[in-house]
């Protein structure tokens, strides 16, 4: 039985199956979105216990989806994990103070996109809880 529904936004359909994967074997229900313009209203209609989500998408980026989800009332506390390539924030200087500076918008927690599997479910545990619990 699955503990917990996780929303995971991503237009490379690679990484979207690969994170899929990982979260759905930890025992998580998974969803999946590659088109980030879209994420809010699917959120509003039916909303996740947790959103892992890109920060480079054409269209609508990961800072205006983030800014989107916590200026909606019933969204702003769903904990929100930002997943990126870009060098500017990835790796050791990750610094969400930073972010919020330059972006206007505060993830809960940050992965780079070399996705390791045990990262994934610490922040399903951090964040949804465990499966078992």
């Amino acid at each position: 039985m699955a503990c917990g529904r996780v929303l995971i936004v991503d237009d490379d359909d690679d990484s979207l199956a690969y994170l899929s994967n990982i979260v759905g074997e930890a025992g998580y229900e998974v969803e999946t979105l590659s088109d980030s313009s879209e994420a809010v209203a699917r959120m509003q209609a039916d909303p996740p216990d947790m959103v892992f989500l890109d920060i480079q998408m054409p269209r609508t980026n990961g800072f205006q989806v983030l800014r989107a989800i916590r200026d909606a009332d019933n969204l702003a506390g769903i904990p929100v994990v930002f997943l990126s390539a870009i060098s500017s924030v990835t790796g050791e200087g990750y610094d969400p103070d930073k972010i919020y500076t330059q972006y206007g918008v505060r993830p809960d927690a940050f992965m780079p996109k070399t996705i390791e599997p045990d990262a994934v479910r610490e922040q399903l545990a951090a964040f949804v809880g465990s499966p078992s619990a």
